[in-house]
């Protein structure tokens, strides 16, 4: 009988020893396992908190987008979303940036091909601190009256190019890698705006401007290959530089005409970007008229900026 309580106890011993041995290991692995806190790919309002609990962050932005006054200033002011940990590229080079990990977050241009090439996503902006960027031709006022079918002469371009359509042409250029002189020209074809044989003759000399990005030298390719087929004798500068350099030329007389967006346009007259398309547009042409620039037609399509993150699934 002893014998029998003595073995008892040492397997009662044993039992003990293996369940504390469990215990432990268990509480060993609930110390080493940490969640990892993902970016949320929801909107700017939760992409705030986010970088408030991590301050190290990293932000990647182009030369345009980085630096402008309606851009990041307004999420700051808006969100209270600031960023200290920045890196410079090209446009072109953020989306495939922020896939690989690079950078974090990207500032990037809603209808960039790109965003869906590297599966971003554009994050809500919630409280509406971005302007709206609809394209339209500029010209100086006092040249206007060299062209003076010149409005006529670009209906039919402004009112094909939506926001749908220039996300298409632009990831032809940026993803499938087409040539924006061939994907201009196709699209011209297609729509029936450049005809077989020039339409025209005799409309005078211009010279044709445009910024950096694939979407601005799109638009201007498709404005210059218009303009030759309606019987304009075209001189093309294009890319011309940033919105800076190109309104800069623009004024001095060294390009005639280039595509500017509503909201970079109020960014240049001092006033706050606005977020209505129509009201963007009239406030930017009444105002700009001033510094003897004329607002042509604009077209429908908005290209506004954003910042995109990758996909949480």
């Amino acid at each position: 009988m002893k014998r029998l309580v003595a073995w008892l106890g040492v397997l009662v011993f044993a039992l003990l020893l293996v369940g504390c041995g469990s215990d432990k290991k268990s509480s060993s692995s609930a110390k080493t396992t940490t969640v990892v806190q993902k970016i949320p790919d929801t909107s700017l309002t939760a992409l705030a908190a986010y970088v408030k609990s991590k301050p190290n962050t990293k932000l990647c932005v182009d030369s345009e987008g980085g630096f402008r006054a309606d851009v990041l200033p307004l999420v700051k002011t808006t969100y209270g979303l600031e960023f200290t940990n920045i890196q410079q590229l090209g446009y072109e080079l953020i989306p495939p940036a922020v896939k690989s990990g690079q950078c974090d977050v990207g500032i990037v241009y809603s209808t960039a091909g790109l965003i869906a090439k590297n599966d971003l996503k554009v994050l809500d902006d919630d409280k509406k601190a971005f302007g709206a960027y609809t394209p339209a031709p500029t010209i100086k006022t006092a040249n206007l009256s060299k062209y003076p079918t010149l409005q006529d002469d670009l209906k039919q371009l402004t009112d094909a190019l939506d926001t749908a359509t220039i996300t298409e042409l632009n990831a032809r250029v940026d993803v499938d890698k087409e040539t924006a002189e061939k994907v201009a020209g196709d699209f011209l074809k297609e729509k029936g705006i450049v005809k077989s044989s020039p339409s025209g003759s005799g409309k005078g000399k211009i010279t044709v401007g445009s910024k950096l990005d694939t979407e601005a030298q799109l638009l201007g390719l498709m404005l210059s290959q218009t303009l030759t087929n309606k019987g304009y004798d075209v001189t093309n500068k294009i890319p011309t530089g940033n919105t800076d350099i190109t309104r800069t030329a623009l004024v001095n007389g060294d390009i005639d005409i280039y595509w500017e967006f509503t909201s970079s346009g109020l960014n240049i007259v001092k006033e706050k970007p606005i977020g209505d398309p129509q009201a963007a547009y009239a406030k930017v042409k009444q105002l700009d008229a001033a510094n003897g620039i004329t607002w042509l037609q604009a077209a429908t399509m908005n290209d506004t900026y954003a910042l995109a993150v990758k996909k949480t699934s």
